[in-house]
């Protein structure tokens, strides 16, 4: 709080802290990762996620019944999507 208090007056500075402090002034501009900085950091979120949900049990599913046949997909709503639990 000293800090902001301090820098008030002088808002440039005052978000050059807040950036530094979040951690932003340590991630390299856009236009400096390239296609593969790009792959390997996505690669390695998945490997993070399967390693992290490898014992986890699997999902369930059910069955769509015999001779159904989905033809189009539709946008969904809210209440779509929620329900009442």
């Amino acid at each position: 709080m000293a800090k902001v208090d301090a820098e008030r007056s002088t808002p440039r500075q005052l978000w050059h802290s807040i950036d530094a402090l979040l951690g932003r002034d340590r991630v390299p501009p856009l236009h400096e990762v390239g296609a593969t900085e790009f792959h390997r950091f996505f690669e390695a979120k998945v490997t993070s996620v399967w390693a992290s949900t490898a014992d986890a049990p699997l999902p369930p599913f059910t069955s769509a019944p015999s001779g159904y046949e989905m033809h189009e997909f539709r946008p969904l709503t809210v209440s779509d999507v929620v329900r009442d639990v």
